[in-house]
């Protein structure tokens, strides 16, 4: 659904976003990019789990984290290096899973950061264009329609995925703290053996849905390409008049006070053109 720019492609557009995009697609655009802001909120969720830090000072602290690769690298690092006793042994397939959830985020990430960010520039197939940013590669990114509501599917169902994924890690890492005999461990792994099935459910129902559309091929854009613009020379000639047909004018009489409308006719042979 995105990939680098190959080349210097020409842009395709009328350069009239509302004419080169339908509302189908303007509106799975803004489902999208909404859609991420409720998945984005999963990761400070994740945060939260692995800084334990009081409630009502993780937003002063979350605030101040540069960027969410930092965030996750914080979160990948918590999983990593907080639950390593043995006893935990058996979460460890769960939180395996969750890590390579969380890198599935940061490529929706990228995504929903190229479709927010693109220039149309190809309004026959759909396709948009992010600028060259300092030190990255200029990206395309798909703004089908269909790819679009895919996308949407794929971010809810993530941020499903996210959120159980973010309990779980919370009870693992409240168990952690207490031996296996303790009075508080018993009740937190009963708890987390039921949030592990609800996490793997959610994860079943993310990996059953298709994968994220692909580019058409090379054929297939060009084919687009030709109907678009046929369809404009078309448009285009609907409401030009034949220039065959005499054109009306309206000269002034004074005498009368007012104007008559007489046709302009092409000068006949022999005459001479006003």
């Amino acid at each position: 659904m995105r990939r680098p720019v190959k080349g210097k492609p020409e842009p395709i557009s009328t350069f009239d976003i509302k004419k080169d995009l339908t509302e189908k697609q303007l509106a799975a655009i803004g489902a999208a990019a909404l859609a991420f802001n409720v998945l984005e909120e999963q990761i400070d969720e994740l945060l939260f789990a692995v800084t334990r830090t009081p409630r009502w000072l993780f937003p002063e602290v979350s605030s101040r984290i540069h960027g969410l690769e930092g965030k996750v690298a914080i979160i990948k690092a918590g999983i990593d290096d907080g639950v390593h006793f043995p006893d935990l042994a058996s979460f460890t397939p769960d939180l395996a899973d969750l890590k390579t959830s969380i890198d599935k985020f940061l490529e929706f990430k990228r995504i929903r950061d190229a479709i927010i960010h693109s220039r149309i520039i190809n309004a026959a197939i759909g396709i948009g264009m992010v600028a060259k940013q300092r030190g990255k590669s200029p990206y395309e990114v798909l703004l089908q329609a269909e790819a679009l509501e895919s996308y949407y599917n794929h971010a809810v169902t993530l941020e499903r995925v996210l959120a159980s994924g973010a309990n779980l890690l919370s009870l693992v890492i409240a168990m952690s703290e207490y031996r296996v005999d303790h009075l508080y461990r018993r009740p937190l792994e009963e708890r987390a053996r039921s949030e592990t099935t609800q996490f793997q459910h959610h994860l079943q129902r993310l990996r059953s849905l298709k994968p994220l559309p692909q580019f058409p091929d090379e054929a297939e854009i060009q084919k687009a390409v030709a109907l678009w613009r046929e369809a404009l020379r078309a448009q285009a000639a609907d409401w030009i008049p034949p220039l065959s047909q005499p054109v009306s004018r309206a000269p002034f009489h004074p005498q009368a006070g007012s104007t008559t409308i007489e046709p302009v006719l092409p000068p006949r042979e022999g005459e001479k053109k006003e």
